[in-house]
């Protein structure tokens, strides 16, 4: 920091995306910010691009964040945008306040979270894959949530280096935790936890529930999430030994409550980034069955902290819930692991860190060095 730094004003940081009250990651993972010593640290400002409601408050929603960060930019000299972004609609909206920002004289950061951006930026044109250039290229800098995505990135543009920032979580303390090993029901509770849509693999979990009963395996599966669930419900009923459970969307002391009573987590997605309900079920030492999809690889390891099966496989998925179901030492291995992972890479501490050291480098003037006390 220059000499002069004390004299200069905070740097105004603002965080565009899904309201922090919102469903889904991004929505949590801009919560989880805004919660943290970051927004004391900094002039931290959230600005909401889209909501949960219908498509007139959405739109309306967006509009709104379009005046309120052109009123950051015109009333202060040095603005920093944090763009939180996956595919469709949420790139468009980011894409246009990308440049608003830049038409103000501020910089943007591109925070690429959606597991589908990719095929997003691939499939549309040569239209849109200049577009996702350009976007890419006019940062300040990319953040990304696994080396498998700073990889792909590049291949979008000349964007070579992107910075991976991990999706934060809170650790539960040790004493909320539950010792799965020396638990004992007659029923285990499967638990998912996600948008109840098809490219989280909730068909292959159907199938793969199915084929359970009939081998003789009794589960309860727990569905915490939204999405149409007429179609499972209709193909999960039938099967002898079997139940479901299917809650909706759950608020964040219920869905702890559910990760704390489940006996696995399973997650076999066709399509993801890194999915911030893997991350926080092995925060809670779940021992977990997934797909090795987008950037779940470089977040666990088979045999060590999860068990790794074929995406659009359900006998293998099955043989995996079985197996993981019917072993309590497997159980307890793999969730101790995949706590200590987390810990050291995804919690909430970690991230902040990281994150500082981004907009160190971006010259971002945080409250302390401005003068001004938080």
């Amino acid at each position: 920091m220059s000499p002069s730094a004390a004299a200069m004003k905070p740097t105004v940081l603002v965080h565009v995306g899904p309201s922090p009250t919102a469903r889904g990651g991004i929505a949590r993972t801009i919560g989880l910010y805004a919660s943290s010593a970051l927004a004391g640290e900094y002039d931290f400002r959230v600005i909401p691009s889209t909501s949960d409601g219908g498509v007139v408050s959405r739109m309306l929603v967006f509009v709104g964040s379009v005046v309120r960060l052109a009123g950051v930019l015109i009333s202060h000299r040095d603005v920093v945008v944090h763009l939180h972004v996956a595919s469709r609609g949420s790139y468009a909206r980011k894409r246009l306040l990308s440049l608003l920002t830049r038409a103000f004289g501020g910089r943007y950061i591109a925070h690429i979270h959606g597991g589908g951006f990719h095929a997003f930026a691939t499939g549309g044109g040569v239209g849109r894959g200049r577009s996702v250039r350009r976007f890419l290229e006019g940062a300040a800098t990319v953040l990304v949530l696994s080396q498998t995505w700073s990889e792909r990135v590049a291949s979008l543009s000349d964007v070579r280096v992107a910075t991976v920032i991990p999706n934060a979580v809170l650790l539960p303390a040790g004493e909320d935790v539950p010792i799965r090993l020396t638990r004992s029901r007659d029923v285990p509770r499967v638990l998912f936890v996600g948008h109840i849509v098809e490219h989280k693999g909730v068909e292959d979990l159907a199938a793969a529930l199915i084929l359970l009963g009939e081998q003789g395996v009794r589960v309860q599966a727990v569905l915490v999430g939204a999405g149409d669930t007429r179609e499972f419900t209709r193909e999960v009923s039938a099967a002898t030994g079997v139940t479901v459970d299917l809650p909706g969307w759950l608020d964040d002391a219920a869905v702890a409550q559910e990760y704390a009573d489940a006996d696995t987590f399973v997650l076999p997605s066709r399509v993801e980034g890194v999915p911030l309900a893997l991350l926080e079920a092995m925060s809670w030492a779940l021992p977990c069955v997934v797909t090795p999809v987008g950037g779940v690889p470089d977040v666990v390891t088979e045999g060590v902290t999860a068990v790794v099966v074929p995406p659009q496989d359900p006998e293998a998925l099955a043989a995996a819930i079985g197996r993981v179901l019917g072993d309590s030492a497997l159980r307890d291995r793999l969730g101790a692991a995949a706590r200590d992972y987390v810990g050291r890479t995804h919690a909430l501490e970690v991230v902040c860190d990281a994150l500082r050291g981004v907009y160190d480098r971006l010259g971002v003037v945080p409250r302390h060095d401005s003068g001004v006390v938080s």
